[in-house]
């Protein structure tokens, strides 16, 4: 540091090195005195300076490293997963105007924003964003764009306690076998398509998509080999797009009871049948899938959640209410969570433990009630 005497002060300099360039560069800020407090103060602002043009000659703009990051992912993610970034992206578009520099946000202000979209939407949500923005920063952070990753190291996704609403709420994803068999008996007289896909998933654990992607070729006798996953809204358009599974473990080959097989021997037949004598666009592009549209397309997930709105039922009823029903029916029979979870292809126990938790306790509830009636 050197010090220049002006007529309004003195004028305290420092070089430095630009990180990019690699040139030489000068800093300097203006004091009314030399005195040795003034040259410490001086010292300490042209370091804060310097930082600052260190920090501002990169390009930290918050969406420029959101861009950057999702561009780097879309080779390595499925399809639905990358465009699913495009709507988180424009969630935190809502808290952050484009042009929002990372060295200007504080983790009191994301913090805020994550309390925010736990209330106004889910815990699940906010720790998509949150992903996404940790992911963008430690992009940056390794490629040396950023100096550290403490904005987000500083933040947490805050889970509210959970109310009686919220338990029951976790009795409302699954269906008792009671109940099943009602949906199942109305589901006969709107579509007996739909209700034999229901069944099956009931039956099987699959998710839709999974059971929308089987074809002839994965039907094995006793069980069905898992190895695709059907998914809307991607292809020219919005026709279906047979694409790989959610993650590894959801490759497997799951077992079937009598009625399964009765129920996709019965609908490979039909297609058979239909291939023979009214072949149809879909059948000509080689498609082989199992359960089908009178056209011979794929069956629709739109269609499917539409017909479900038809049936009376006081639980909310989707497609994967179906899977979820399966799962409560093994727990029922004391089939062990480990055999379940590699059943429906689960990694993460999170869903299958809730799920199996509210079951078995529903059991030990019966129990009691059993003893309170020995006299």
């Amino acid at each position: 540091m050197w010090i220049e005497k002006k007529a309004n002060g003195y004028v305290y300099r420092e070089y430095y090195i630009d990180r990019l360039t690699g040139k030489r560069k000068k800093a300097s800020v203006l004091l009314p005195s030399n005195s040795r407090i003034a040259q410490k103060t001086a010292r300490e602002k042209l370091a804060e300076l310097i930082k600052e043009k260190q920090e501002t000659d990169v390009p930290t703009l918050l969406f420029d490293l959101i861009d950057d990051y999702i561009a780097s992912q879309k080779a390595f993610v499925k399809a639905t997963t990358f465009k699913n970034y495009d709507t988180v992206k424009k969630k935190i578009l809502r808290y952050f105007p484009q042009d929002t520099l990372v060295s200007k946000i504080t983790p009191v202000m994301l913090q805020q924003m994550l309390d925010d979209i736990v209330v106004k939407n889910s815990v699940v949500y906010a720790g998509k964003v949150l992903t996404m923005l940790r992911g963008a920063l430690k992009r940056a952070y390794k490629l040396g764009l950023l100096s550290n990753m403490e904005l987000v190291n500083r933040v947490e996704i805050k889970r509210p306690p959970k109310s009686l609403k919220d338990v029951e709420e976790h009795r409302e994803k699954f269906l008792t076998r009671t109940e099943l068999n009602l949906v199942l008996s109305q589901l006969k007289q709107i579509s007996p398509t739909v209700a034999d896909v229901c069944e099956l998933q009931a039956r099987t654990g699959l998710r839709f998509g999974e059971l929308a992607a089987l074809r002839d070729q994965d039907f094995e006798g006793d069980s069905v080999y898992v190895n695709g996953n059907l998914e809307w809204g991607l292809g020219n358009r919005k026709q279906p797009v047979r694409g790989t599974p959610k993650n590894v473990y959801s490759i497997r080959h799951v077992a079937l009871d009598n009625r399964s097989k009765q129920i996709i021997e019965y609908y490979m037949l039909k297609n058979k049948r239909r291939r023979a004598w009214y072949p149809t666009k879909h059948d000509k592009a080689g498609e082989t899938y199992i359960f089908t549209t009178r056209e011979g397309g794929p069956l629709d997930i739109t269609f499917v959640n539409h017909t479900l709105k038809k049936v009376e039922c006081e639980k909310r009823l989707t497609t994967h209410i179906f899977r979820h029903t399966h799962i409560s029916l093994l727990a029922e029979e004391g089939v062990p969570l480990k055999a379940i979870m590699q059943r429906v292809g689960h990694n993460d126990p999170t869903t299958t433990m809730s799920i199996y938790t509210h079951v078995t306790k529903d059991m030990e509830d019966a129990a009691v009630k059993v003893l309170n009636l020995i006299k």
